[in-house]
């Protein structure tokens, strides 16, 4: 059996190499003419963390990766404490692996390492896929000054601009959410020692949130503020930003805040935007995954470890099923549930880390103070239905 992946990304690469390891021929198609990834940190969380160690692809990540220690949520302006939740003595032995922290183009690399283990993988870059046919006995896939690629399943993995969902479902434009994210990387040795972040933490906010944590071992700080943005603004992860605007941004908060935006360099500025979910991610032996089939704002952390997701759910389904068709029909019908609460959740989070009113707020926040001091397991508790999963 042969399988055309397009889209060279943590769900394409993974999907593949899950292929690979069952025995099927595989040859993935990646438009840019190398492999890497653009932007920074990516946080995997124990769910998606059991896909990669049971790919094999951990111990290539293990020199660069990071485990924070706790998660914190602070208000942005005073830098007060919310709570704050322990990570890494918990995580394995309450979800089954280990949360981490870790650049995307380290992650990337060690999967393309882990494929070349594989005779039967086949990587074409500078490959733009065009569109593709369900044939009767197999599907093939047009490429932009290039032949024809024939298999028996492809599968759609090229992210938020999909060229295969579009002309699954047609071509639609993402809503604006009116918020943009600011995203850079500072290595630790440049901060002020006295107020360096030694957890991974989110600082709250009017209209405005920030996500710090660590990658390249903890050595390394990555960034990404969230704010309110009436005039669009592209989704794009490599326009830059003018320091300029990113210091008024987040003018008067706390001297942890101020200080990693000091020292920051090269800065991006992009558009968050809102896509509606899908009604099917299947078409006859096409199949999309990742963020072409189920796009989500970052405010769960969780778009990675659903690509990863997506790569055992769709091979465990390949294997039971008796024809390609049911099987992807199936993964379909299993995933979409979860993925759209996980999407839901996504977009709400985005809208508590900002709120404005301050009944609201005391709340809120004050609710999570009580119930950390109170309850301090009921935090991972909650958290219990999307890290413990198996898939």
């Amino acid at each position: 059996m042969k399988a055309l992946v397009v889209g060279a990304g943590i769900g394409g690469l993974s999907a593949a190499l899950a292929l690979a390891k069952s025995g099927w021929a595989v040859t993935i198609f990646e438009k840019s003419t190398t492999i890497k990834e653009i932007g920074a940190g990516v946080q995997i969380s124990p769910n998606g963390m059991k896909v990669l160690n049971a790919l094999g692809v951990t111990p290539l990540i293990e020199n660069s990766l990071y485990e924070p220690e706790h998660l914190e949520v602070r208000f942005g302006s005073s830098g007060r404490k919310v709570f704050s939740v322990p990570l890494k003595g918990v995580a394995l032995s309450r979800w089954g692996a280990r949360y981490i922290q870790v650049h995307r183009n380290d992650l990337i690399q060690a999967l393309l390492t882990t494929l070349k283990n594989y005779i039967n993988v086949q990587i074409i870059t500078g490959a733009i896929v065009d569109s593709y046919i369900n044939g009767s006995s197999d599907v093939s896939i047009t490429i932009k000054n290039q032949k024809s690629e024939f298999g028996d399943l492809l599968i759609g993995a090229d992210g938020l601009n999909s060229a295969i969902r579009d002309q699954m479902h047609g071509s639609s434009s993402p809503n604006y959410t009116g918020y943009a994210a600011w995203r850079f990387t500072v290595p630790e040795k440049l901060l002020n020692q006295n107020t360096t972040p030694v957890n991974s933490c989110v600082w709250v906010g009017e209209d405005k949130h920030i996500v710090v944590t660590r990658i390249n071992s903890g050595k390394t700080i990555n960034f990404v503020g969230v704010v309110k943005r009436e005039s669009l603004i592209k989704e794009s992860w490599n326009l830059k930003g003018a320091k300029e605007a990113l210091t008024k941004d987040f003018k008067n908060w706390t001297p942890v805040v101020e200080n990693i935006i000091s020292c920051s360099d090269k800065i991006y500025l992009g558009g968050l935007y809102n896509r509606a979910p899908l009604k099917s991610w299947t078409d006859n032996k096409t199949v999309l995954i990742g963020d072409a089939a189920h796009p989500m704002l970052p405010s769960m952390a969780q778009g990675a470890s659903q690509a990863l997701e997506d790569t055992s759910a769709l091979i465990n389904c390949l294997k039971e099923g008796s024809t390609i068709e049911s099987s992807i029909k199936k993964f379909f019908l299993y995933r979409n549930s979860r993925v759209s609460k996980i999407q839901t959740r996504s977009r709400d989070n985005l809208n508590l880390f900002h709120l404005n009113k301050i009944h609201k707020k005391i709340l809120y926040y004050g609710g999570l103070w009580l119930l950390n001091q109170a309850y301090p397991e009921l935090i991972h508790r909650k958290q219990d239905w999307i890290y413990s999963y198996n898939p």
